[in-house]
């Protein structure tokens, strides 16, 4: 909730609610976990520095949410945010200047626009990438395929597959 050099690596993670929140904190580095929320959000951040999001899958409503709050240092590569009714990776608050990284991600809604980016959405990644410049070169928006909303696995995700790049 409030802590300061968190590392959660390889975790299988499914709740009936929110998979994982955090509000306030610095030095965070979450790598290969497949987290699934219920009801509510995969991965909810508030308020963080310095923040690693590297190789994991995340499902959720929305799968993945930064509300406002300063924060600094955020690096997202290599993930996939996806949602059933809401969407796969929604922010406010934050801009290139907060973001060190944003890419070789892979955007998913099954009933909903794949990202709301600093209270914009988009449709289309086209659109996502035009407003902003520095961030998703290399992402994508599509179905990855996961196995099924509880199984994050992918058997036969083509647009999952080679969609990342090598990072630590």
């Amino acid at each position: 909730y409030y802590a300061d050099d968190v590392v959660a690596e390889s975790n299988d993670i499914t709740s009936t609610d929110v998979g994982i929140q955090l509000f306030t904190g610095n030095s965070h580095r979450y790598v290969n976990n497949m987290v699934k929320g219920g009801s509510d959000r995969g991965f909810f951040l508030n308020n963080v520095d310095n923040v690693t999001m590297l190789h994991n899958s995340i499902f959720g409503n929305p799968g993945f949410e930064h509300q406002s709050g300063s924060s600094e240092g955020l690096t997202f590569r290599n993930n996939i945010f996806a949602s059933e009714n809401d969407f796969g990776f929604e922010t406010n608050g934050i801009d290139s200047a907060d973001i060190v990284a944003l890419d070789y991600n892979i955007y998913y809604s099954v009933n909903g626009s794949p990202v709301e980016f600093d209270l914009v959405t988009y449709d289309t990644l086209a659109n996502l990438q035009a407003a902003a410049t520095y961030a998703n070169t290399n992402s994508i928006f599509g179905d990855p395929l996961f196995n099924s909303a509880t199984d994050l696995h992918i058997t036969f995700g083509l647009i999952a597959d080679s969609a990342g790049t090598p990072v630590g």
